[in-house]
């Protein structure tokens, strides 16, 4: 019997699957997981979705000392991942926030089935009505179904986390540029130039501070408005 969970392969969250006895964690990189066959065409299944454990999503004082060594190293080849993977859809901060956590406990009607298609639709943030829709998870085998949801406040900073090192990422590429122009500059004794591309490389860093410190602001703000949903309209 394979269990297959559609939907979950941009997430960085882990899913805790039980089934027939069995736990087995399934997420973006492992959206299916076999278990064994039940005896009954009638079993129950639990899910609950977990916090991210992406070091991108990390803040750089809970990174371990190899990690930032890592992260240093690989930021240039980051950035052109980035570039080629249209900047990983940096560009949209609310779409790498998770706001809520998802548990699920089912009961399944599997009528002989080898493998159980489940579809998971993520929270997204409606921008007509301003709040954040719950998560979900359907399937025609499901006949009955509990969910329970949990809000997830680290997910804000996560996701600002994320974003951060995208945007760092790229900009190391021409952080290196200008470098390597200001250093070819002075080997030629072309003092002018090589302070122009020194000028060139402060102001570049200055525009990614500023992009950084906006995209905080808003991803601290969208936290502040979803503690507000959650005051005024709850769970």
């Amino acid at each position: 019997m394979t269990i297959n969970i559609n939907g979950i392969e941009s997430t960085t969250e882990d899913f805790w699957v039980e089934y027939n006895g069995r736990k087995q964690v399934l997420n973006g990189e492992a959206p299916s997981a076999f278990f064994e066959d039940a005896a009954s065409d009638i079993q129950a299944l639990r899910i609950t979705q977990q916090k991210s454990d992406n070091p991108y999503q990390k803040e750089w004082k809970e990174l371990k000392t190899k990690e930032k060594v890592i992260f240093i190293f690989t930021l240039p080849f980051l950035g052109v991942l980035c570039l080629l993977s249209a900047f990983r859809s940096a560009g949209a901060l609310e779409k790498k926030i998770v706001p809520w956590l998802l548990s699920m406990e089912a009961t399944l009607k599997i009528n002989e089935k080898k493998t159980i298609e489940l579809n998971y639709h993520a929270s997204f943030y409606d921008r007509k009505t301003k709040l954040w829709t719950k998560p979900n998870i359907t399937s025609d085998v499901i006949s009955q179904k509990s969910i329970t949801i949990s809000p997830n406040f680290d997910g804000f900073l996560m996701a600002y986390n994320e974003y951060k090192w995208s945007v760092l990422s790229v900009f190391s590429i021409v952080f290196l540029f200008w470098g390597i122009l200001a250093v070819i500059a002075l080997l030629r004794n072309a003092i002018s130039s090589a302070i122009s591309f020194v000028i060139l490389l402060c102001v570049t860093i200055v525009f990614c501070i500023v992009i950084l410190r906006l995209m905080k602001k808003k991803a601290e703000a969208m936290r502040e408005n979803f503690a507000a949903q959650i005051h005024s309209v709850g769970f």
